[in-house]
């Protein structure tokens, strides 16, 4: 990205695993300084779980670790009910093979080394989770879910509720909080063409529009007397370009990050 884009400051807002493919969110130059108040956004996958395989990695990557017949009397309204019954807010035990700390080494290397170790459950919360289509052992779902999910361990569970191994076999994001794979482009047609403006990074925030000369206050980095009832972080616009990020704080609107 640094080298189709010609820029320095390059970021992302949370990486695919290897296997998988879709939408990737990359910040560029100042604008890498918002990927704060992107954390929190949901993400929506399109992935096909195997039935009857299970694989250390929980994705097709992995050495196999179990295999039993999927039994033929295994219904689709069985399936669709194992799915649902994940919806809602949860917690997760993280796949052994990930990115996640284990006393300041990621889990997956710990893991490669043939390490003992138990990661934390984390707090999820599954939104959406529907049947797309089903062979016999394979099945195509849509999920919407909490940043920090892992579709992975999803697959996983939902093969243990329905008492089979099973594993992921495919991964697409095709959404991050409102922006849509269908707006991508390809790797290689990445350029500086590309680039969209900050403020369309933060259309999930309250925004608010500001004068030039409080807009030339917020990009000193001076507070403005507000008395104001949005809670949390608000989109300080001016002409039509985000100026800042800023917080109600004491009766004044405090910029937390600043766009020169």
């Amino acid at each position: 990205m640094r080298k189709a884009l010609t820029r320095k400051r390059v970021g992302h807002t949370g990486t695919l695993d290897p296997f998988a493919e879709g939408l990737l969110v990359i910040l560029v130059g100042k604008a890498t300084r918002l990927a704060r108040y992107l954390v929190g956004l949901e993400k929506t996958y399109i992935g096909t779980m195997q039935l009857g395989v299970a694989t250390d990695t929980l994705d097709a990557t992995g050495k196999v670790t179990d295999t039993v017949p999927v039994p033929a009397s295994l219904a689709d309204e069985q399936v669709m009910q194992a799915l649902a019954a994940m919806e809602g807010r949860q917690t997760q035990i993280p796949p052994l093979y990930s990115a996640r700390k284990v006393r300041g080494v990621p889990a997956y290397r710990r893991a490669r080394k043939g390490e003992d170790f138990v990661l934390d459950p984390s707090e999820i919360t599954v939104h959406e989770l529907k049947m797309l289509e089903r062979t016999r052992c394979d099945v195509t779902f849509h999920a919407r879910v909490s940043s920090g999910t892992y579709i992975r361990a999803l697959a996983r569970d939902i093969g243990k509720a329905l008492g089979l191994p099973a594993h992921l076999k495919s991964l697409r994001r095709s959404h991050v909080g409102r922006f849509s794979l269908d707006q991508a482009v390809t790797v290689s047609d990445v350029s500086s063409d590309c680039i969209l403006p900050p403020l369309q990074l933060l259309q999930h925030l309250e925004s608010c529009e500001v004068s030039e000369s409080d807009a030339l206050k917020l990009r000193n980095g001076l507070a403005l007397p507000a008395a104001g009832a949005v809670s949390g972080p608000l989109a300080l616009v001016s002409g039509g370009r985000l100026v800042a990020v800023g917080e109600y704080v004491d009766g004044e609107l405090r910029p937390r990050v600043v766009l020169r």
